[in-house]
């Protein structure tokens, strides 16, 4: 779209969501350089005057958004964003019930607060400390099994198509348990919510 200012373009346009795509005529009066950061998903995002709002969109259905862009000299973190972000919605004039914090993408861009670094480093080292007691039974298991395993055998008189019914139980016995373990937990997690 190669156009200059003072040229009249026409653009498929609706005041609202619920009206439908009509064709506009509109004079271009200023051209963003930067336009990729105003381009989404194949369509282009139009600055118009105050005086064009006033005569398209009803009075009643009038709603202003203003986005603020923090650069990186601004010293803001997870932790204070929500005063530093009421402290200049107060100096625009904006009442404090009419803003709204975009957390997933404060928390993607700025440093994450104290209490996101403690959960996920709780969590990682739960992780860690179940990986290495899970790898050192399955070592130390099958090492008991290589030392005792003749001896078993022959202590008890049984063969090994007895060893593999008790191992088999066994498993029925874990299995068992962590289902009852999981339905506990399902059940106590739908009791929460009603």
């Amino acid at each position: 779209m190669s156009r200059k200012i003072g040229d009249t373009v026409t653009l498929d346009y609706r005041a609202g969501m619920q009206s439908e795509y009509k064709p506009e005529e509109f004079v271009v009066s200023g051209i963003l350089y930067d336009r990729d950061e105003y381009t989404i998903e194949a369509s282009y995002v139009a600055f118009g005057s105050q005086e064009f709002y006033d005569e398209h969109v009803a009075e009643n259905d009038r709603q202003y958004n203003i986005y603020f862009t923090l650069n990186d000299s601004a010293n803001v973190s997870m932790n204070n964003i929500d005063s530093v972000i009421k402290q200049i919605a107060a100096a625009c004039g904006i009442e404090e019930k009419n803003v709204i914090v975009n957390d997933l993408y404060l928390q993607w861009v700025l440093q994450p607060s104290y209490e996101t670094i403690a959960v996920c480093g709780v969590l990682i080292l739960a992780i860690v400390l179940f990986s290495v007691v899970v790898i050192y039974n399955i070592f130390s298991g099958r090492y008991c099994q290589q030392d005792t395993g003749v001896w078993k055998n022959q202590g008890s008189g049984s063969d090994k198509k007895a060893d593999e019914t008790t191992d088999l139980q066994r498993g029925y016995v874990f299995d068992n348990f962590f289902n009852t373990g999981w339905i506990a937990f399902w059940l106590s997690d739908c009791k929460m919510r009603f």
